[in-house]
């Protein structure tokens, strides 16, 4: 499959000279609510904990106290669609920039990356970005199992806005 990566002038002056993208966090995002779980969403792991979920040694209350637990993880977002206007004005420097295309192995699609894995398979996800009108985890949660807070987590790390549906977006 293939997939593109928008880059701005400096972006790609970067990436030809040394090729290497960048990990996004959740507070690099354009979207203010992208990967945060919703208030609702944080009410409900906490209905089901008989106590207060610890993370990252604090406790999980609120937005604040989940941040350092997500500045953990990042991602590399890249776009199927290599025609998009909104895509090189936003992301290649009002088309100053470039595109790079990357030919990606769907079955291993971290082939693209020099990277030395773990063990741990669930450290490396990639999916398609599914874009919604309403941000909420629409499952119950009635466990906190490992498979419960995966499911949950992947939620968050593949959806976006509806309105941002013109990204065609791959992490």
């Amino acid at each position: 499959m293939k997939l593109y990566k928008y880059l701005s002038a400096d972006a790609a002056t970067a990436f030809l000279t040394e090729p290497t993208l960048r990990l996004s966090q959740n507070n690099s995002q354009n979207d203010p609510f992208e990967v945060l779980p919703t208030g609702i969403d944080i009410n409900k792991i906490k209905d089901v904990s008989q106590e207060t979920i610890k993370i990252c040694g604090r406790e999980f209350n609120s937005h604040r106290d989940i941040n350092p637990y997500l500045d953990l993880y990042g991602y590399v977002s890249l776009s199927k669609n290599k025609e998009s206007m909104p895509m090189w004005g936003n992301y290649a420097t009002n088309s100053k920039g470039i595109l790079v295309e990357f030919e990606v192995d769907e079955e291993d699609p971290f082939s693209i990356f020099d990277i030395n894995k773990t063990n741990d398979i669930e450290a490396y996800l990639s999916d398609n970005v599914i874009y919604n009108r309403e941000r909420s985890y629409s499952k119950n949660i009635t466990t906190l199992s490992d498979e419960e807070v995966n499911n949950f987590s992947k939620h968050y790390f593949f959806s976006k806005h509806e309105s941002w549906k013109h990204e065609e977006e791959y992490r």
